[in-house]
């Protein structure tokens, strides 16, 4: 019994460590744009000149589609959350990640985004709280 629990558990790290890195990646470009470690101040200046202008890349109507689209993969990202704490088998989990990724990418362009749009409008939210607040109201 003891062996059948180990080996799920060792089955859903192996499929969850890449999908972890895979989300902290998305996030990464944004939060080492954040580290301003060893640049100067014009340098700093520079690169938030730079995030606010991505901000304003996006019209309205963009904003509201990646809010609606967004909505539905934090949706679908808990329902294979789920159902992939259930798998012990990696082929399996392999399946549903496949399964889940392409409805998150169904459910992007259903709202009028493609997945790129999508995520450059992520990266930017991430980087700029208040690209982040408006997308925040435009969901709720």
């Amino acid at each position: 019994m003891k062996a059948k629990t180990m080996r799920k558990t060792m089955t859903i790290r192996k499929v969850l460590t890449p999908l972890i890195a895979l989300c902290f990646l998305a996030a990464a470009p944004p939060l080492f744009a954040q580290d301003s470690g060893g640049q100067s101040e014009e340098g700093q200046q520079y690169q938030q000149k730079a995030t606010q202008s991505k901000a304003a890349d996006f019209n309205k109507k963009e904003l509201k589609q990646f809010a609606n689209a967004q909505d539905e993969v934090d949706q679908i990202r808990k329902e294979y959350s789920e159902e992939l704490s259930q798998v012990e088998d990696q082929k399996e989990a392999r399946q549903l990640q496949d399964k889940y990724s392409k409805q998150m990418v169904q459910s992007i362009k259903e709202e009028g985004l493609t997945v790129q749009k999508y995520n450059k409008i992520s990266r930017a939210a991430q980087s700029n709280p208040e690209l982040n607040q408006k997308i925040d109201q435009m969901s709720n």
